[in-house]
């Protein structure tokens, strides 16, 4: 992955905007501003994911459940112009409603949370990374930690499938 040193982003905590640099293996930063720890992860092999939106990667999340989990981070990809605003809350929807049907939490502390919607484009995905964890009802029972999200059109099914296969390869890679 790009190291984002050109990147900033806010302090989930004060607000103030602060350069996010993320460290190998992941560490702790406290923000400058207010001393809130920020879990700033650098994952090598990222930057192989030509469907991943480096600039909607939501660093420090601090969702209450999986649903505002998956809401972050689609708001996160509209925000930089991969899903259509009218299309936010059916996307989100989709997700949770795929959630429902069973869980993508696939163990080691990871979930992939996907779908094919007709408002989208093209295979794109973010990931999301909550130190605190989220409960996604995982059949291991731990709290996911990483979260890589994948949306899709209906008529790529093909680039959904590699996409999906090409993230599971990469989690237990590493």
């Amino acid at each position: 992955m790009p190291t984002p040193t050109s990147h900033f982003r806010c302090c989930p905590n004060c607000q103030k905007e602060l350069p996010i640099e993320p460290t190998a293996p992941p560490g702790n930063m406290p923000c400058p501003s207010c001393g809130y720890v920020l879990w700033l992860p650098h994952l090598p092999g990222v930057e192989q994911f030509d469907f991943l939106v480096h600039e909607a990667i939501l660093h420090a999340m601090q969702p209450g459940d999986r649903n505002e989990a998956i809401g972050l981070l689609v708001r996160s990809l509209a925000e930089h112009g991969h899903v259509p605003q009218k299309s936010l809350p059916d996307v989100i929807d989709s997700l949770i409603r795929r959630e429902q049907l069973g869980t993508t939490a696939i163990g080691y502390e990871c979930a992939v949370p996907h779908v094919k919607h007709p408002s989208i484009a093209r295979v794109v995905g973010t990931v999301g990374y909550a130190p605190g964890g989220v409960d996604f009802h995982s059949l291991d029972g731990a709290p996911v930690k990483t979260i890589f999200l994948l949306l899709s059109p209906p008529n790529q099914p093909g680039d959904h499938l590699r996409a999906l296969e090409r993230i599971s390869r990469f989690l237990r890679s590493g």
